[in-house]
């Protein structure tokens, strides 16, 4: 893998819509549905109709590690080649802080970017603007490979016909 791309994805990869999710069931003792509608306002800018049966069906079929139970964790993830980090600017699940330690962590070479207006599920809601940013991210990926081949003398970079 020569770069990784995450979206939505926080410092601590554990914190996720789930995680909230049930941290409200805990604080605001309620129907799974009720929750579920709150929640949609705070995920998405425009809530669709049936979204609450796609994150209840995400509740029981989709990877998480909470329950009501309890709440999981994780360590941040490392790698080494190049990485982009997107976030939603108005994100409550990847907040502010989760995007400080994004910032201490990251290398260089990596990119980080902040859709604004965006929301946990921004790259939905925004697919125009986040595929734009990843393709600039992987042309810069691609000339770098290139300059350190020219570098290195293994690749004659002249343009076809010299």
């Amino acid at each position: 893998m020569r770069s990784l791309a995450l979206l939505a994805v926080g410092a601590n990869p554990a914190v996720d819509w789930q995680a909230h999710y049930y941290h409200l069931r805990q604080l605001w003792p309620c129907e799974q549905t009720v929750a579920l509608q709150q929640l949609a306002h705070m995920l998405f800018a425009v809530p669709k109709r049936g979204l609450c049966s796609l994150l209840a069906e995400d509740l029981v079929w989709g990877v998480s590690l909470h329950s009501l139970w309890r709440r999981g964790r994780m360590s941040p993830p490392e790698f080494a080649g190049p990485m982009f980090v997107a976030v939603g600017g108005e994100d409550i699940i990847v907040a502010p802080p989760q995007w400080q330690r994004w910032r201490q962590s990251l290398k260089p070479g990596d990119r980080f970017w902040i859709c604004p207006e965006g929301r946990h599920f921004f790259h939905y809601e925004n697919p125009a603007a986040v595929s734009q940013q990843l393709a600039q991210f992987w042309r810069c990926q691609d000339d770098t490979v290139a300059l350190a081949l020219a570098a290195s003398g293994s690749v004659d970079v002249r343009p076809v016909g010299e």
